[in-house]
């Protein structure tokens, strides 16, 4: 039984393996700016459900870590020809070239406080924006 083991473990660690992102940046993967991505999801989702007040402390929805923090935005950009409003958006350590953002639409974007560069649903790609 043992002896069958060793492959099916062999064959999974590949697979986990397989499943990182090429392309990251050391100490932000690809899995961190998803998961960022989502708590700015959740975040406008209490935002809608306490009826979409002007004044709104993130700081009560997700408490702010060492690493990352989250905050309103009110960035008005434009790509592709469509201007987006932000609502809320997030800064990492591992990200100092910009931030992660979200609209009152859900749709999510790096901007790039360098260039201005906007980056539509960075968590769909498989290497880090910045």
């Amino acid at each position: 039984m043992v002896k069958n083991a060793f492959p099916a473990y062999l064959m999974c660690s590949c697979l986990l393996l397989a499943m990182i992102p090429l392309g990251c940046t050391p100490g932000y993967s690809g899995h961190d700016m998803a998961v960022d991505c989502d708590l700015l999801r959740f975040i406008l989702n209490q935002w809608h459900a306490k009826g979409r007040p002007k004044e709104f402390d993130v700081e009560r929805v997700v408490e702010p870590g060492k690493v990352t923090t989250f905050f309103m935005a009110t960035n008005i950009v434009a790509s592709n020809g469509r201007s987006y409003q932000c609502r809320f958006g997030s800064r990492s350590v591992y990200r100092p070239g910009g931030f992660l953002a979200i609209t009152d639409e859900g749709v999510t974007m790096w901007i790039s406080e360098g260039t201005g560069k906007v980056t539509l649903s960075p968590e769909r790609r498989s290497t880090v924006v910045p």
